[in-house]
């Protein structure tokens, strides 16, 4: 299965292909780490719509205590670097204020 994030307007279509656990920017494969593949997993499987903080991190980290949202945003901090070196500056991982993060 693949994902396309698309906006013309604001740079390359961001791809992820969840069977070869990949994520490309325009044609050009993007190095991750395993948890930073496990959250863009997370937000492509719901890619356009907002998921929540405690729904990320039950899936990541199997719990929800105070300083697993502090690791949360330092992850999802990493990612948003990552994805936007490769892109130019481009943001994929937005955030929605006090209720968790969207891909778009």
């Amino acid at each position: 299965m693949r994902v396309e994030i698309k906006d013309t307007d604001k740079g390359p279509t961001l791809s992820i292909d969840f069977d070869a656990k990949a994520v490309y920017i325009g044609s050009q494969k993007v190095w991750l780490s395993a948890a930073d593949y496990r959250l863009i997993d997370v937000l492509g499987s719901c890619a356009g719509t907002m998921v929540s903080k405690e729904y990320i991190a039950m899936c990541l980290y199997g719990t929800i205590k105070p300083t697993t949202f502090d690791n949360l945003r330092t992850l999802v901090c990493r990612l948003r670097k990552r994805l936007s070196l490769a892109s130019g500056g481009r943001n994929y991982v937005v955030d929605v204020e006090r209720a968790g993060y969207m891909l778009a």
